[in-house]
């Protein structure tokens, strides 16, 4: 799942991505019987499909639906499939700041978000309040946030900062070993860090949640994050 910026606006493009086995010709003959227009980009088959009745309330963008030979469904805003497309006809090999970034992920991790922003941008799109006076300063100064989940008998949540300078990383590392609401998962009951390190511009470390404690983070967070409509919801979603 992504979101990206673009003329019309912050994170305003999303897109999901899914690979598997897809009778893609079957679901696109669906997609075009309940409403869908045909279309074609680069060759490829499109469905547009504007907002199902259900969502029309939170969802206004028309979206296009693409399955190709691959295995890979796409389905998101027009300007994000066009690029999903355009990368796939074109055969383009994988960015290389994605792969480096994936590389200093833990193997064992079960999902993964990665947040590559400005850190003004990335102030901009926290909860009110999420953030004290010092920890809004020293995240404006973070141009990316990589975040890995362990799921087991113990979920482990592992974090990367990536800083401006060496300085901000050991500012942001002292903040969170001083101040644990900066990454708000640490309130959490039962919780334990495994240890803040300072590599060049890199902060990283784990948390540890006890047994089903994190659902129950996850939960209180989102029911937080919906209070006065769901948009901040989409937005951490999407970004993630």
């Amino acid at each position: 799942q992504v979101a990206m910026s673009s003329p019309r606006g912050e994170l305003s493009e999303h897109l999901l991505l899914a690979r598997g086995s897809f009778n893609g010709r079957y679901i696109l003959d669906c997609a075009e019987h309940n409403g869908g227009v045909p279309s074609s980009y680069e060759g490829e088959r499109v469905v547009i499909l504007a907002p199902f009745a259900r969502e029309r309330e939170e969802m206004r963008d028309t979206r296009w639906l693409a399955i190709v030979p691959d295995g890979t469904a796409i389905f998101g805003t027009p300007a994000a499939v066009k690029s999903a497309l355009d990368r796939y006809v074109s055969r383009a090999a994988t960015d290389s700041g994605l792969v480096k970034r994936l590389a200093e992920l833990k193997p064992d991790v079960n999902s993964w978000s990665l947040l590559a922003m400005p850190g003004a941008m990335l102030t901009s799109h926290l909860r009110a309040g999420t953030l004290n006076e010092t920890g809004t300063t020293l995240l404006r100064r973070v141009g990316g946030v990589s975040i890995g989940v362990h799921y087991g008998s113990k979920e482990r949540v592992d974090f990367v900062f990536d800083a401006d300078s060496p300085e901000t990383a050991t500012a942001l590392a002292a903040s969170l070993g001083e101040q644990p609401h900066l990454l708000p998962v640490a309130g959490t009951s039962q919780t334990r860090f495994e240890g803040v390190s300072v590599a060049q511009n890199a902060v990283r470390g784990s948390v540890r949640v006890k047994d089903k404690e994190f659902d129950t983070w996850l939960a209180a967070a989102y029911a937080q994050l919906s209070v006065g409509g769901g948009g901040n919801v989409r937005e951490v979603a999407s970004a993630h």
